[in-house]
């Protein structure tokens, strides 16, 4: 009879490896005191290891000729502790407030895990009227909770000028306000504006035009500036004529007679008091 029982020669103790370092089965033999014919039987028992993370269970066993049996394990505890890489995360730029860059395909690599996702987050944005930053991040988590974050930082800024376009010139008259003097007040009217990125209703307009106009042509010079401060500049050209008569008033009318000079004959010599006048424009005459 053969009471002993084989023995298993080279299998590996339990180990722990990376995901991408998995060994190979082990060549294990056998002895035995009595059967010289011996084959080993080799079993992978369990295997939960999905993306890179789990366990594996290898088992020999060896029976000899007298029913005898030897079984032996190996167990490998597979892990991942290589954290995964983004693939296409875009440098930080600045750029114009009309060209913000589109979101780009960003993907992820990893030695283990083939199922990764990657997450994407704008995680501020202080854009306001074309100037501001934006911060977008990306970021993917391994099967082994190995996690990559990257982020791009957008530098949103406005340097180009908005557009102004002035009211037509004027042609008015002293008379327009009915002040009786030498200027007028004018209606200018409103200049047409835009901008490339600030709403028009936060573009800042302002001209310097004087609360009333003399005679002659004034040049009016409009402003738009955008929330950035880039400026642009228009001109308006007032002209303003006097369309108003002067005044004039005689002295009052003179009754005299022959005898009033006492020169004794048929004329007499008359003092006229000079006429007032008065005109809207002053130094007029």
């Amino acid at each position: 009879v053969d009471s002993t029982a084989p023995e298993l020669v080279g299998v590996p103790a339990d180990i722990t490896v990376e995901c991408d370092a998995i060994p190979a089965p082990a060549t294990v033999t056998a002895t035995d005191n009595c059967d010289t014919t011996l084959s080993v039987n080799y079993t992978e028992t369990s295997n939960t290891v999905v993306d890179g993370v789990g366990t594996i269970v290898r088992q020999w066993s060896i029976t000899d000729n007298g029913g005898n049996t030897t079984t032996e394990t190996q167990t490998i505890s597979v892990v991942d502790s290589t954290a995964p890489e983004l693939v296409g995360v875009p440098a930080d730029i600045t750029v114009e407030c009309d060209a913000i860059p589109a979101l780009p395909n960003v993907t992820a690599t990893d030695n283990c895990d083939t199922t990764l996702s990657v997450n994407y987050t704008e995680t501020s944005n202080t854009v306001t009227d074309g100037v501001g930053t934006i911060v977008r991040q990306w970021s993917i988590t391994d099967n082994g909770g190995n996690t990559t974050t990257e982020t791009q930082t957008i530098t949103v800024v406005d340097n180009t000028p908005p557009i102004i376009t002035c009211p037509a010139n004027i042609t008015a008259q002293t008379s327009n306000d009915g002040a009786g003097n030498c200027t007028t007040i004018v209606d200018l009217g409103n200049p047409t504006v835009s901008d490339n990125c600030t709403v028009n209703s936060n573009l800042t307009i302002y001209n310097d035009a004087p609360a009333t106009f003399p005679i002659g042509t004034t040049v009016v010079t409009w402003t738009v500036e955008d929330a950035a401060g880039n400026t642009s500049t228009c001109t308006q050209n007032v002209t303003v004529t006097d369309n108003e008569n002067p005044t004039v008033t005689a002295a009052a009318d003179v009754i005299t007679t022959t005898s009033a000079d006492g020169t004794g004959n048929c004329t007499v010599a008359v003092a006229i008091t000079n006429a007032t006048f008065g005109d809207n424009c002053t130094g007029s005459s």
